[in-house]
């Protein structure tokens, strides 16, 4: 399925889109989706040399380093596996967000771009691209855990309030931490 955005219904203060539409959560969730699969390839492609890690070296990182890299990279990955050329700004911006925030490099044996060698840019993103097949999910920490509940509680609560339901925070939160009942309030 190839990626899509999540522009088709905007967000805006005074209309009544809400901020958990069932449409814009389900293309978010193909988004980041789309972004792993893409990780995957990446992996993959380097190490075969289909393409360079990165060709940018002065810019700022982030999503600049993203839309970059697939803009120069555009053609060499997969179709199914790219946004369309209208909406790499965008994708780039989740996808570098996602890099960053999810994935570590582990330092080992293979690892790239180490010392001063003209490697290209090493922003974090890029450092990510490069060491794709050294990246390790970051590890949850108690608090992540707790604040994740606290959010899957409070969406279980406006969706309830949607549908003109009354569930108070102390049984939304008891929704999403029993193990009976979690995965249907996710």
């Amino acid at each position: 399925m190839p990626w899509t955005s999540i522009r088709d219904k905007p967000f805006h203060k005074n209309t009544r889109t809400s901020a958990f539409d069932d449409k814009r959560l389900a293309k978010a969730i193909a988004t980041r989706d789309q972004s792993y699969k893409l990780l995957m390839w990446i992996t993959n492609a380097i190490d075969r040399g289909h393409i360079q890690p990165s060709r940018g070296a002065h810019h700022s990182g982030g999503p600049d380093a993203a839309t970059q890299w697939l803009r120069s990279n555009y053609y060499h990955i997969p179709e199914e596996l790219r946004p369309p050329k209208d909406e790499v700004n965008e994708f780039a911006a989740f996808f570098s967000t996602y890099l960053t925030s999810s994935f570590d490099v582990i330092e080992g044996g293979g690892t790239r771009g180490e010392g001063p060698a003209p490697m290209g840019c090493r922003c974090e993103l890029c450092m990510r691209i490069v060491n794709a097949p050294h990246l390790q999910a970051k590890k949850l920490y108690a608090r992540d855990k707790r604040r994740a509940n606290w959010l899957m509680a409070e969406c279980v609560s406006k969706l309830a309030k949607r549908n003109a339901l009354d569930i108070d925070d102390e049984l939304a939160m008891q929704l999403v931490t029993d193990g009976k009942t979690r995965r249907y309030a996710a």
